[in-house]
């Protein structure tokens, strides 16, 4: 009989530490989520070219098993589970005093009806699956907050990694463009300042032309992370050259005014382009891309050593090698496909 009363007790504590283990989570979760944001607001001063995207989901996964290990390391022992299932359904302690009497061995014979009353007590009484949820309604309410929080924090997070990364390009761009072209694109800023729909994205976009011909980067910075917040997209009051130029533009990236590698064993997909920007130039590595400039017309060069010839001679060198790798079937199958929509050139086997 004492044994009886034990056994009909610790599955429902069993099923209590199951619920409390995901009450702690959902709680946790929500907790975890609030450090995150504070940590997202600190690293958008202290480390603003760092992609935050994903520490949101890291600090929801971390506070939802912090919660679980919690609640386990708890546990609910069986004179917990007579305690609130008493509690519950009125019981007037019979099952507490009962686990108590079993628990220290007691096996007199008023010790014994105190069992056989908590066994009729838990087999007519009760619901075969009671109801151990301590928070009902709090529990799927805490659990979607720390998501929908969560979801919130990464798109946050990934808006500033996308200004970031535009700082990162545009400063690259910047600093290897030509004074005149500078000023060019500092001439566009001011028109869209004259477009704007706000003072402040106005004032903004007309200081960020100033930067443009007089490079500052952490004011760069700063100003594009303020024309963001004032819900200005550079991509859209910005001339499609302009957005080329900075690398501002969603498709293949032309690196006009700067120096670019072609040959030295980088992957060089998307980045490279014909450009009507004059004075580029490219390092040429590879002796083939050396011996088809120098055919026509190019600078001699060395066929081992690097050296910086017109970005028009090398694209037209390059071309004329992919379409004989191709024509020769030199391509894999899968990457034809690739090869003919990086040159643009449809004619191309």
């Amino acid at each position: 009989m004492r044994q009886e009363v034990l056994i009909l007790i610790r599955p429902h504590a069993r099923r209590m530490l199951l619920a409390k283990v995901v009450e702690f989570s959902a709680m946790a979760a929500i907790a975890a989520e609030i450090v995150c944001a504070v940590v997202i607001c600190l690293a958008a001063t202290a480390l603003p070219e760092t992609n935050l995207t994903a520490l949101p989901w890291l600090f929801l996964l971390a506070g939802g098993l912090a919660g679980a290990a919690t609640a386990l390391l708890r546990g609910v022992t069986t004179s917990q589970a007579a305690k609130f299932l008493d509690r519950r359904f009125h019981l007037a302690e019979q099952l507490a005093t009962a686990v108590e009497l079993a628990e220290s061995g007691d096996e007199t014979p008023a010790a014994i009806a105190v069992y056989s009353q908590a066994t009729a007590a838990v087999k007519t009484k009760l619901p075969a699956r009671p109801d151990v949820w301590t928070r009902t309604k709090k529990t799927p309410a805490a659990g979607l907050l720390a998501l929908l929080i969560c979801v919130v924090l990464a798109w946050l997070a990934g808006g500033r990694s996308q200004t970031a990364g535009d700082a990162d390009r545009m400063i690259g761009s910047l600093d290897a463009m030509s004074q005149a072209r500078r000023a060019a694109v500092a001439e566009a800023f001011r028109r869209a300042s004259r477009k704007a729909n706000n003072t402040a994205a106005a004032e903004n976009l007309t200081e960020l032309a100033r930067v443009i011909e007089v490079p500052d980067e952490a004011k760069l910075r700063r100003l594009i992370q303020a024309l963001k917040q004032a819900g200005v997209n550079l991509r859209e009051v910005l001339p499609p050259d302009v957005q080329r130029d900075l690398q501002l533009s969603h498709t293949r990236q032309s690196q006009a005014g700067k120096t670019a590698d072609i040959g030295k064993g980088q992957d060089t997909t998307g980045k490279l382009q014909p450009s009507d920007d004059t004075g580029l130039a490219v390092n040429v590595y590879n002796p083939l891309y050396a011996a088809e400039i120098q055919s026509h017309g190019g600078k001699n060069l060395h066929p081992t050593t690097p050296a910086a010839v017109s970005f028009d001679d090398a694209w037209t060198a390059a071309q004329t090698h992919a379409a004989a790798a191709l024509k020769g079937e030199n391509v894999p199958t899968e990457y034809r496909p690739i090869v003919r929509a990086f040159f643009r050139d449809e004619t191309t086997p």
